[in-house]
Parts: structure tokens; sequence; C-alpha cells
């Protein structure tokens, strides 16, 4: 298998360049008998990595896959993109028969690359990724002085750094699938600094399969933008569990509705929100202390207040 893989890469960088044969290759990195990375002498590509067009590493359903990467020669110098070196395009490997991107469940590119069931996909992410891993083959070659594709390609094999998310019907929050591949947390709401309230779906409807909402994700909030937006939130009653973390940094949070019962908070899950914020808490008697106990618990500031409604 390793030899039938490398020559099909060596084909490919005889059929982009014309070129006898591959340029001084320097490493042929394995993960056991796959292929993941070949590196010529005079170009490698470094701090490579996968993210969509908003440049965050989360991917989601109907984003393109971009690979993003800086080009370095054998010293560790950084070459001149578009003068030095430019990527090989999705296209151009694709035409020498090259699987460009695939999903696959497995996060192990071995696993991942002899799965029978991973599934090759042209551009955007599909419905049927919800939840799995991404991978995608980049390349990088040097350019001659008249702004030709040399021989000297460098190829590396991506994987996404998490499982695809999905949208929902939102334009803020993304769903993540959990292990039991029957319920869904919510992974990201994207704050900035417009004032907004969080509100979230009870089910989210994925390449035709319904998922129930029944968990807050660890890091919820995306603080990419600051931590100044979110106002209020609201839980409703199939949300049980709310992640570490989740909503650290929200000084202006103020208002925080639950309701239902919530099993389990995660270690400083309302960090940094306002203090003069108010849980409103729906439910019995009995489910409410335990509401307030596990909040309290979590790491909360003495100065916020409960209430049962």
């Amino acid at each position: 298998m390793k030899r039938k893989l490398f020559a099909g890469l060596l084909a490919a960088v005889i059929a982009l360049t014309g070129s006898p044969a591959v340029g001084g290759v320097a490493n042929v990195v394995y993960a056991e008998d796959v292929v993941t990375e070949i590196t010529s002498e005079k170009i490698a590509l470094n701090d490579a990595s996968l993210a969509g067009e908003d440049g965050f590493f989360e991917l989601s359903v109907g984003e393109e896959v971009l690979g993003y990467s800086n080009a370095v020669d054998a010293s560790g110098k950084k070459l001149n993109f578009e003068t030095e070196w430019r990527f090989v395009t999705d296209e151009e490997l694709s035409d020498v028969g090259l699987a460009v991107q695939f999903y696959s469940k497995y996060d192990d590119a071995k696993k991942a690359s002899e799965d029978t069931n991973r599934v090759v996909f042209d551009g955007v992410i599909p419905a049927g990724a919800f939840g799995k891993y991404v991978y995608k083959w980049v390349a990088a070659g040097l350019l001659d002085d008249a702004g030709n594709l040399t021989s000297d390609i460098a190829f590396k094999l991506l994987r996404s750094v998490y499982p695809v998310t999905d949208w929902g019907d939102t334009d803020y929050q993304t769903f993540c699938l959990n292990d039991n591949e029957k319920t869904v947390s919510v992974y990201s709401i994207y704050n900035n600094d417009t004032a907004f309230s969080a509100s979230f779906q009870k089910i989210i409807t994925v390449g035709g399969k319904k998922y129930a909402i029944n968990a807050i994700g660890d890091y919820a909030l995306d603080n990419t933008n600051g931590s100044s937006g979110l106002r209020s939130v609201t839980m409703h009653s199939g949300i049980t569990s709310i992640g570490k973390e989740a909503f650290k940094g929200a000084k202006n949070l103020k208002t925080i509705k639950i309701k239902g019962k919530i099993t389990s908070v995660g270690k400083n899950a309302f960090n940094g929100i306002n203090k003069k914020a108010v849980f409103k808490i729906k439910a019995s008697a009995a489910d409410y202390k335990k509401i307030v106990s596990l909040i309290k618990k979590s790491g909360v500031t003495k100065t916020v207040t409960f209430k049962r409604i």
C-alpha cells in the first residue's frame, strides 16, 4: 500500500510539472502504511491547517474547506507567496486522480484512509459529514523565473481540528453531534459587541435527520470579537447540561432563564458574567435547590441572585 500511494503522488507531480521525477524528495512521512506528507529538499509546508472561509478552525456543513499554510525552504526560511511559490490547486490535484478531500468518522489518518465508508466530495461540506472529520490534501510548489510550477512540490494530508458542526436554523450558533449520535450540543455561540439575547432550538435537522438539543458545550461562547454583546440567555426544558466555561467572560450577561432539570454545570460556566446577574429558574422546589447548588459550586460570583419562577 505504501508503494501504490507513494507512486500515485509521484505521478501527480509528474503530471502537474511535466518533469520526469520529483525534484529531490527529502522526506516521506507515513502514518503506518499511509503517506501523510511528502517534503521536497527545497520546500515544505509549515503551520498547515484546515479552516473555513472565516479563518476559524471550526468547520460546518455548507462551508468550503480551505487549507492554510506557509512555505519554507530547507533551512526553515519563509518563502514569498506567489513570487517563489504557490499552492497546487484542488483542480490540479483532482485532475491526476488524487482524492483531494473526504470525510470519515475516524480522527486517525490511517483509519480514515482505509475507511470503506469514507466519502470523497467536491465543493462545500455535505450534510453527511456532520459529526465526522474532514481530510484534505494540500500541496505547494516552487515557481521558476517565469512563474511556472517546478518539480519541487510538498504535499500534506490535513485533518479538521474538530468534528464537523452544523448551523441549524440560526446565524450565530453551531451544534455538534454527541457520542450517542442521537442528540446534539450547542457548540459555539458567536458573540460580538452588538447587544443580543441567546435562545436555543429544541430540535435541529441535518441531512433530513432530526436531533434534540440537550446541552450547552464547553467554551460555547466564542470571544474572538469580544464578550460584551450577550445580554440574556434562555434555556429550554430539554437542556440538562451546561459545559465548563460555557459563558465565561460575558460581562454584560444579566439574565439567565432556565427551564427544567439541569443535572450538571461545568467549572466556571458563568465566570465573569455581570455581577448583578439574575438566574430565573422554572423548576420544582427540589429541583430548584439542586440547580442553584450546581451553579454556585461551578464558581459563579456570590453577588448574583436566584429566583424561582
